[in-house]
């Protein structure tokens, strides 16, 4: 007796050490979950699908085994959806390829069940599939996704969305956004390809362009249905045959508060394709990039604008702790700026390193600081960034800076 329970024990110390060793750490606890530095960690998350993941580092899929034939296996499907939480990290997944054009529930995950996706970024995906189609997810079911967003090439058949392919059951999607363009046959959205059953989207946007070659197809949403959407807007153009809207393409029992879409670069006439009394404002290029257009919008904490320059955008999760005031006296110049800033440190403070994050959150450059006055940033992108300044007592300066 003894020793069956002895072996008992030593079997599952020794299963726990083989999974603990497929991760770089963690247990998948909660408090301490498994921690995801490669792809082939990344890959194991399909067989530990109700436990929690923290991705440590960017991952980017270029020049791995998944860039050919039918690429990336999505995590878990109808039979075995995940059901656990995954923390991006404010890191970002580049290249994700899947070319599976006769399956469903496609994307980095197929199918999440009462699952908890947050602060991860997807950068030039190229995905296809079937029905249930998703940058992120190909079908979610009463899952919270947050700070996520998708840029690249979506495509598929059916619910075909640019981060989300189908959404159902009290699922909660709150500050993502997509770029990606969407290409599909029905219910097909620059954000989302489908919402039924007490879904909520709040704080969220698309620019990508939306192609659905027969019906309900929208800037954001292709279909909602008993679904709320709070405080959001699309700007991609927008093309179909039937049921098609500048931001959602059919409505059904649904609310729509304080949302907005470019009716002059969607090349719609109306925000709602067809089947509702709700309402979404349409707003000229212009319009779009002036705050005061925007109702009941929270812009100190939720949401940024270049006023005059650039359509809204989500504030950087990753610099929500960094107060705007601060014990240091720092401002830069020119700004917006073309290669280079220079700093004004007018208390001569000391400070010790700078960052610049884009405005996903995503820390783009750091360095030493050496005590220059200038700083050339002339390898960034044109775009609005964030500079943080760290002086040697731990205070920290936030500046937007905008490079032209």
């Amino acid at each position: 007796m003894k020793i069956n329970l002895v072996l008992t024990i030593a079997a599952i110390i020794l299963a726990t050490t083989s999974v603990n060793a497929q991760f770089a750490g963690g247990d998948g606890s909660e408090e301490n979950p498994y921690q995801i530095t490669t792809i082939t960690e990344l890959n194991e998350v399909r067989n530990q699908f109700n436990m929690h993941f923290i991705l440590n580092n960017d991952l980017d899929f270029n020049g791995s085994e998944y860039q050919s034939g039918e690429g990336w296996l999505p995590i878990n499907d109808y039979s075995d959806g995940f059901m656990g939480s995954f923390n991006g990290n404010n890191h970002t997944i580049s290249d994700l390829f899947i070319n599976r054009s006769s399956t469903d529930y496609i994307g980095l995950f197929g199918y999440t069940f009462n699952a908890v996706i947050y602060d991860l970024g997807l950068i030039n995906c190229n995905v296809s599939g079937n029905n249930k189609v998703g940058g992120l997810i190909g079908h979610r079911d009463g899952s919270t996704i947050e700070n996520c967003y998708s840029t690249g090439v979506v495509s598929g058949n059916e619910d075909v969305g640019g981060l989300i392919g189908c959404c159902l059951s009290n699922a909660i999607v709150g500050n993502c956004y997509s770029t990606a363009s969407v290409t599909g046959v029905f219910q097909v959205g620059g954000l989302i390809g489908y919402n039924s059953s007490s879904v909520t989207i709040a704080n969220c946007y698309s620019t990508g362009a939306v192609s659905g070659s027969y019906s309900r197809v929208g800037g954001l949403v292709g279909i909602i249905s008993s679904t709320t959407i709070v405080n959001c807007y699309s700007t991609g153009v927008v093309s179909g045959d039937q049921n098609v809207g500048g931001f959602v393409g059919f409505v059904d029992s649904s609310t729509i508060e304080d949302c907005y879409y470019d009716s002059e670069t969607s090349n719609q006439y109306s925000g709602i394709g067809n089947g509702s009394d709700q309402t979404v404002t349409s707003r000229t290029t212009a319009e779009m990039k002036q705050e005061a257009n925007f109702n009941n919008w929270d812009f100190d904490t939720i949401w940024g604008i270049d006023e005059g320059v650039s359509y809204p955008y989500l504030r950087p999760t990753s610099l929500d702790a960094i107060s705007e005031i601060s014990k240091l006296n720092i401002s830069v110049y020119p700004n917006p700026f073309i290669d280079k800033i220079n700093l004004i440190n007018a208390d001569k403070n000391t400070i010790s390193d700078i960052s610049i994050y884009d405005i996903s959150g995503k820390e783009v450059l750091s360095k030493k600081y050496n005590g220059e006055n200038t700083i050339n940033l002339s390898s960034l992108k044109s775009a609005t960034y964030f500079i943080k300044l760290n002086d040697e007592n731990k205070n920290q300066k936030l500046i937007k800076i905008i490079k032209q």
